[in-house]
Formats: structure tokens, C-alpha cells, sequence
């Protein structure tokens, strides 16, 4: 079993910091669509704009994994932080689904998926 290394600073901390700025932006998403408040850019919009976080988060979650496995690599150990935010990303992803398939099919089930999603996320956050 691998052991992981318990500091706060360090490359780990940067992702971890674009991880939380990624799950403020998929809140503020998320609060716009469950509150009906469509712009004039439309259900089409809101689907880019959710997909194009989608592809910032998967990076972000390749970056962290590669990080990762190159620091355990070079000293036997992985990085807490870069390991929560590969977990983050899924559960990022998660949330991604569950809007755009309330944007898809307006089925309110999709929006409570997001939502317990984002109860998920917050564990990530207060474990990092």
C-alpha cells in the first residue's frame, strides 16, 4: 500500500486550488440553472458552457494523476493533495452530468443528482 505525504504546500496545494475554483464556477452554473434563470443564451449556452468546464476539470484531474504518479515515482509516496483532487474531478463530473441532463430533458431528478454531487465535493474540500 502506498503511504501519502501529508503537506499542505507544494505542487499538490496549486491543484488543489484550481479544483476549488472549478467547483465555485460549477456552483455558480448550478444556481443559475436550478433557479430557471436561462439567459438569452439559451439551454444550447448553458450545455457549451457545462462542457467546456468538463473538459478544464478533466485536465486538471490528468494533470494531478500524472503529478502523482511522477512524485511517487521518484520518492515511493503520493501526494494526499494531488489524490483529492483526482477524487474531486470525478465527483466534478458527476455534477456535470446531472446538469446537462436537466438542460437535456428538463427532469428535475438530473438537478437533485447534481446537487448530492456537490454534497460529495464539499467532503473533498474540507478533507483538503
Amino acid at each position: 500500500m502506498r503511504s501519502a505525504t501529508f503537506l499542505k504546500a507544494g505542487p499538490g496545494q496549486i491543484y488543489a486550488d484550481q479544483f476549488v475554483n472549478l467547483h465555485e464556477s460549477v456552483r455558480a452554473l448550478f444556481a443559475e440553472v436550478a433557479a430557471g434563470q436561462i439567459s438569452a443564451e439559451g439551454d444550447l449556452g448553458l450545455l457549451e458552457r457545462v462542457h467546456a468546464l468538463q473538459r478544464l476539470a478533466h485536465r486538471l484531474g490528468e494533470e494531478a494523476g500524472r503529478g502523482d504518479l511522477e512524485g511517487f515515482k521518484r520518492t515511493g509516496n503520493s501526494d494526499r493533495m494531488l489524490l483529492l483532487v483526482v477524487q474531486g474531478v470525478a465527483g466534478l463530473d458527476f455534477v456535470f452530468e446531472g446538469l446537462a441532463g436537466y438542460l437535456d430533458t428538463r427532469e428535475r431528478v438530473f438537478l437533485t443528482l447534481a446537487s448530492h454531487g456537490d454534497k460529495l465535493l464539499n467532503e473533498v474540500r474540507r478533507a483538503m
